[in-house]
């Protein structure tokens, strides 16, 4: 069986996911949880699991945050969603988009989930709030990431370019200019920035935030009061 959340940009979207993830656990206490991500997923071993049964007999609870985005399944995607519903695991999807004939083909053989586009009441720099993470303002990141929940930004659109900005920083602070591969602009930049933090300061917020999305699908946290949580211990 295959449940699909779409969220579209919209905020809400992730309540929802998380909720019929909790059901489904209420429903079935003993049912094992595996989670996956873009970053973890595997086709071949998700394809093993439409047919496996978990070490308790029952059924497995498959949760697949934004899975799509992982260019080799997403070469596969039509026959592994296929899988997926004919099987008798439960596997449950979050992305941010797909298009129509992948959602056509969920809407077939499982439950879907839409949400509409959250409408932008201005355009935001979703760059904005890496630079005040390197500049260590801690008030100016809290801000930014109030503004870019008014703006209808979510949360996991956000955390994206401030990963890749924190591992800059850290392979700036490392090695040289050359040594990096970052054009110089972008190296003299994330060098200033990590100036701002100890090695031992840079290395756990980057780790921080790799592990907020696995987190996340474990339902360990929110990713929104995670990153707000990450922003205020700056």
């Amino acid at each position: 069986m295959i449940y699909a959340v779409v969220s579209n940009g919209n905020p809400k979207a992730p309540a929802k996911y998380r909720s019929v993830r909790e059901a489904f656990a209420k429903k079935h206490p003993n049912a094992q949880l595996l989670s996956f991500t873009g970053d973890t997923a595997q086709a071949e071993e998700l394809f093993d699991l439409t047919s496996q049964k978990s070490f308790f007999g029952g059924a497995y609870l498959v949760s697949c945050y934004r899975v799509s985005e992982n260019k080799e399944l997403k070469e596969s995607l039509t026959e592994l969603l296929e899988a997926m519903g004919a099987s008798e695991n439960h596997f449950l999807l979050f992305e941010e988009k797909l298009d129509t004939k992948i959602l056509a083909q969920i809407e077939k053989i499982g439950t879907l989930y839409t949400f509409t586009s959250a409408a932008k009441r201005e355009e935001y720099n979703i760059f904005a709030l890496p630079q005040r993470v390197g500049e260590r303002d801690r008030r100016g990141a809290w801000v930014e990431l109030l503004r870019a929940r008014c703006a209808g930004v979510s949360e996991s659109d956000l955390l994206r370019p401030l990963l890749w900005q924190v591992r800059a920083m850290l392979l700036a602070s490392r090695v040289s200019a050359a040594e990096s591969g970052l054009k110089p602009f972008v190296y003299n930049r994330a060098k200033s920035y990590a100036e701002n933090y100890s090695r031992t300061e840079l290395d756990t917020l980057s780790f921080s935030l790799a592990m907020l999305e696995p987190r996340v699908v474990a339902g360990e946290v929110e990713l929104d009061i995670a990153l707000e949580t990450l922003v205020l211990n700056l």
